[in-house]
């Protein structure tokens, strides 16, 4: 999880959790463990941010867009993006609710391809709405 990290002069952003989206529906595991263990390694990685830097934390939600998904893979993130929001708001960091955006974007116009057919990894026009999101929860 640490490499999946974008670091600003004062300000740190983690991109975090769509691999254990696939990697959790197909373990034959509890998923309230599973997301427990999510949470818990999620919590030490914004520990250990606090403790040995004065950067602002930044934590995207996770996307998944299923009418993109070609595989129809059926993911929920939104578990995952429940505990985000709430580390987010437990740490004070800044939020980009990508998913959202995804969602809305998708609903505006879905005729445009906002992944590569995955549902899960940006196209150009994805990335452009994530860059956009990503500075609106910045304040520009």
């Amino acid at each position: 999880m640490e490499r999946e990290c974008y670091q600003g002069k004062n300000q740190l952003g983690f991109n975090i959790g769509i691999n254990n989206v696939p990697q959790d529906k197909s373990s034959n595991k509890n998923l309230k463990d599973l997301l427990g263990a999510f949470e818990n390694s999620y919590r030490k990685i914004l520990e250990k941010t606090k403790n040995e830097t004065a950067a602002k934390i930044i934590m995207f939600e996770i996307f998944y867009l299923s009418p993109e998904d070609i595989s129809n893979r059926g993911f929920d993130v939104s578990p995952y993006n429940k505990i985000i929001r709430k580390l987010a708001e437990e740490y004070e960091a800044i939020l980009v609710p990508i998913n959202v955006a995804f969602k809305e974007a998708f609903r505006r116009r879905p005729n445009c391809r906002w992944t590569t057919g995955d549902g899960v990894h940006p196209s150009p026009l994805g990335h452009t709405l994530i860059a956009l999101k990503f500075l609106e929860s910045l304040g520009w």
